[in-house]
């Protein structure tokens, strides 16, 4: 993590289930987000949003396609179709797999790089915040919004699914020439995959605070759901530990 705080910056607290948005070092937006799951949990990682993309496709990776989709083939060879998705590197001209017998392939050696195109049921939703990293990780929204009213929302694969996306967009996008709140929604409501660059990048932090005091000063404790509390905690005890030996025994 960078010492210097950005007076300009998102910080997503996983553990909270969060993001704000900083402008000048004051929040001047909360939202609710949906994190990795235990199985994937969402890396503590130092960032910069690079981008928004409106109505981003989604190409899936090699884990889901062949983990999730594949089983979803061999019962329906219609799936691709059925969900908008298609075959990257088709080279029959069947990009959604009409004809393709999926029982020959395995989660071992299946061979296809799977996308979803752009579209109101496209698991990114309408609104994909880019910040490239080699972890895959990205801020985005999703068309299942109900979600968002669970308490618990770890549920993603490692990316922070975002509630109200478009207006993290909005903030973002807001020094934008020509992107003002009527422009982002209609880039929206048009249909087509379009990536904007911003002009200047923004510092994204997602951090795993379970401990951390709120916006109005109180004392706030969260679940350790990812367990990292107790080998933190033994690391430190271990430190000092040492350091209390070293001082009884002297120079």
């Amino acid at each position: 993590m960078p010492r210097a705080v950005a007076p300009d910056r998102v910080v997503v607290n996983t553990a909270d289930q969060s993001l704000l948005l900083y402008r000048d070092n004051a929040p001047v937006l909360k939202l609710r987000t949906i994190v990795g799951d235990r199985k994937h949990p969402t890396p503590i990682l130092a960032l910069k949003m690079a981008a928004v993309t409106l109505n981003p496709p989604w190409d899936l990776p090699p884990s889901i396609a062949s983990k999730e989709i594949l089983p979803h083939l061999k019962k329906n060879p219609n799936y691709l179709a059925d969900s908008n998705m298609i075959i990257v590197n088709d080279k029959t001209n069947d990009p959604q797999g009409l004809s393709v017998d999926w029982t020959r392939y395995t989660a071992k050696n299946f061979p296809m790089r799977l996308r979803q195109l752009p579209g109101a049921h496209n698991s990114l939703g309408r609104v994909k915040l880019e910040m490239w990293n080699a972890f895959n990780i990205y801020l985005h929204d999703t068309p299942s919004r109900n979600l968002f009213d669970k308490t618990s929302r770890y549920m993603s694969h490692g990316c922070v699914r975002v509630d109200q996306a478009h207006d993290l967009a909005r903030h973002v996008l807001m020094n934008q020439p020509g992107w003002d709140s009527a422009a982002l929604l209609a880039g929206i409501d048009a249909g087509d995959s379009k990536t904007i660059r911003l002009k200047q990048s923004l510092p994204v932090q997602i951090l795993y605070w379970t401990v951390f005091v709120d916006g109005a000063g109180e004392l706030q404790f969260r679940e350790d759901a990812y367990r990292r509390d107790a080998p933190v905690s033994e690391a430190l005890r271990a430190t000092a530990k040492r350091a209390v030996t070293q001082v009884a025994s002297g120079p």
